[in-house]
């Protein structure tokens, strides 16, 4: 009994493990713009650039609605606050995912991101598909901003929706 109890423990640690480790990463050489993640045939990363994408002549500054927080009590904010992101950085991406789900969108079986410089604003899906737009998007950025700092890495997750939204470095893991 105590042998079985043990395997169950180890087994159950090593699902939890499994399913926390960061699937999909941009290098900070990547391009700038929007990207589909998806697994290939193999099961490893697949990262695709959407290269007509692109927000360089929008404004960097925050607008009104990133002022704006959410009552949202479904998620959960976690911060990573062991490093500092570039506050432009982190706005540009931010912007460029809301801008891409502006008007509303889905995406089902991938994620998404936005990379800007050295950072990168995300959207992960675990199974279940997603339809979002902008204004929701940015109201999850300021909720993060409100938990984390305005300048810190985090992410809200939703786990009934089998989804996760957040900003990072680019270079580090996410969903």
């Amino acid at each position: 009994m105590k042998f079985l109890l043990v395997t169950a423990v180890a087994l159950l640690s090593t699902v939890v493990a499994a399913e926390a480790t960061p699937k999909y990463s941009l290098p900070g050489d990547s391009p700038d713009g929007l990207y589909v993640h998806e697994a290939d045939a193999d099961g490893n990363p697949k990262n695709t650039h959407v290269p007509d994408f692109n927000i360089t002549e929008r404004s960097i500054t925050r607008s009104a609605k990133f002022a704006r927080g959410s009552s949202s009590d479904q998620g959960i904010v976690t911060c990573k606050n062991q490093y500092v992101l570039n506050y432009d950085d982190m706005v540009t991406a931010e912007q460029g995912l809301d801008g891409w789900y502006q008007t509303g969108g889905s995406f089902s079986g991938k994620s998404t991101s936005y990379k800007w410089n050295s950072a990168v604003a995300y959207g992960c899906n675990y199974g279940k598909g997603q339809t979002i737009n902008g204004n929701w998007l940015a109201a999850q950025w300021a909720l993060i901003a409100q938990n984390c700092g305005t300048s810190s890495p985090g992410y809200i997750s939703f786990p009934q929706w089998k989804a996760a939204y957040g900003v990072d470095s680019s270079g580090v893991g996410f969903c």
